[in-house]
């Protein structure tokens, strides 16, 4: 069960402004509330994902391990905003670990809920995946903003910048990348 409270949070994100009232609705019934702790591993680097997280207080850094083994943060997230969703639409291993930064309220969308919720009520679950592609696209303009920042202090970011671009016109310009 949601508190209202925990609804209104989650329903002002900007990445569901498309959602109807009624896809809102559906949304929240098969959503459950958590709290986390600053520190809390929510997902780890190699486990399975059969959940996405809906960030609606709070913040959490997304780590990646090295080489070494030794975990590099990669950027933060701030609510609203969620996570975990790669690992979970392709069914496969996290590629990241996420931990908590801060005291965290979330809503929590199962697998075992979402099929449910394909099942009964697909237009939802169509503008649920419609959201998804949104968060996705936020996370991929922090990470080029980070990356474009790294490449700034390098000590040729013109040479730097100049490889970055031509990766980007690749990863948008090339299907077999």
């Amino acid at each position: 069960m949601v508190s209202n409270d925990a609804a209104e949070r989650f329903l002002v994100a900007p990445f569901l402004a498309d959602l109807d009232a009624s896809a809102r609705e559906e949304l929240l019934q098969v959503l459950a509330e958590h709290r986390a702790r600053a520190g809390e591993v929510l997902l780890r680097q190699g486990e399975p994902n059969d959940r996405i997280h809906f960030l609606i207080e709070g913040a959490v850094s997304v780590l990646r391990n090295d080489a070494d083994g030794r975990p590099e943060p990669i950027l933060e997230l701030h609510a609203p905003t969620a996570f975990g969703e790669v690992a979970y639409f392709q069914r496969r291993p996290q590629l990241v670990s996420v931990v908590a930064l801060t005291d965290l309220r979330l809503l929590i969308l199962e697998r075992d809920a979402h099929e449910v919720l394909r099942r009964v009520d697909p237009r939802t679950s169509e503008q649920l995946a419609t959201a998804a592609i949104r968060v996705l696209a936020s996370h991929f303009e922090l990470i080029d903003q980070r990356i474009a920042d790294i490449l700034a202090r390098q000590p040729d970011p013109q040479t730097e910048a100049t490889e970055w671009d031509r990766f980007r016109a690749r990863l948008f310009g090339e299907s077999k990348l």
